[in-house]
């Protein structure tokens, strides 16, 4: 009776953990027109449990960072962090896309996010062309972002579209679309994606838009997020959920083991009081 009890303790510890602690994660960077090659990209945590083991890795359109990855040991509930990404090989003056990847661990686990924003080198441009996203995902963990370029000027563009997701992700499609844009016309593009397997957490991504025009770089996003697939069944429980059920079970098996106890003590003492004496 002790060992079942001390194991349903050591369960509810168990339940406690897993339900505890979540990273909420936001970043982006300075909107600021970049004159000295830097980027300053800040990161944020507005969880109540703490990021370790963090490596940035920055992924710019018309430039290339000094530095491959950055690197942060810890990033705590209500905490932040600037980092100063150096640049070179910067092309023409303007707006360019540019993305973040951070990995991170929490407890055991792994985890990776993007983070999207735009840089000004020198000057800052207002992209003409503006997009609209519609993503899908599928039973059989296919999803589709489907994404629709609009061209406000009056004048034809020639645009490079893509796509900005998790490393989780793989493309079943091309990574990116080249559309030719009639005066106020619009081109819609498809992207083909594998979700993670086994995954049934919803992730950032963003699509992006890129041309050039008359020596100028002309960038623009829009953010989305890639919901989970539809369970496959009517009703799957969570792990807490069933934890909770296993829980109710344990209960219920020390109740009855109890009452079972007591049952045999009082029996006990009936036998010996109707024992004739010898």
């Amino acid at each position: 009776m002790k060992r079942l009890t001390e194991c349903l303790l050591v369960f509810i510890l168990v339940i406690g953990m897993v339900s505890a602690g979540t990273v909420t994660l936001s970043g982006g960077c300075t909107p600021t027109v970049i004159n000295s090659n830097t980027i300053t990209f800040t990161l944020s945590n507005s969880g109540n449990d703490s990021a370790f083991n963090m490596v940035l890795t920055p992924f710019i359109q018309t430039a290339q960072a000094t530095n491959s990855t950055y690197s942060i040991n810890s990033l705590g509930p209500g905490g932040s962090a600037t980092i100063n990404v150096s640049v070179t090989k910067v092309g023409e003056p303007g707006t360019s896309g540019a993305y973040f990847v951070l990995e991170y661990q929490q407890g055991t686990s792994v985890f990776a996010a993007v983070f999207p924003c735009l840089v000004h080198f020198f000057s800052a441009s207002s992209s003409a062309v503006l997009l609209t996203e519609n993503s899908t995902v599928y039973k059989n963990g296919t999803a589709l972002a489907k994404v629709t370029a609009i061209n406000e000027a009056g004048i034809p563009i020639a645009a490079n579209v893509s796509l900005v997701i998790p490393p989780s992700f793989s493309y079943l499609s091309s990574k990116f679309h080249v559309v030719n844009l009639t005066s106020f016309g619009s081109a819609n593009v498809t992207f083909a994606l594998s979700y993670p397997a086994g995954q049934v957490a919803s992730y950032s991504a963003a699509a992006f838009v890129h041309y050039l025009q008359n020596g100028t770089s002309y960038a623009y996003f829009i953010p989305f997020v890639i919901k989970p697939p539809p369970l496959t069944s009517s009703y799957a429980p969570t792990l807490i959920e069933g934890g909770a059920a296993a829980a109710v079970v344990i209960v219920i098996l020390l109740i009855a083991a109890s009452l079972m106890r007591k049952k045999r003590k009082g029996s006990g003492v009936v036998q010996n009081l109707e024992k004739p004496n010898a």
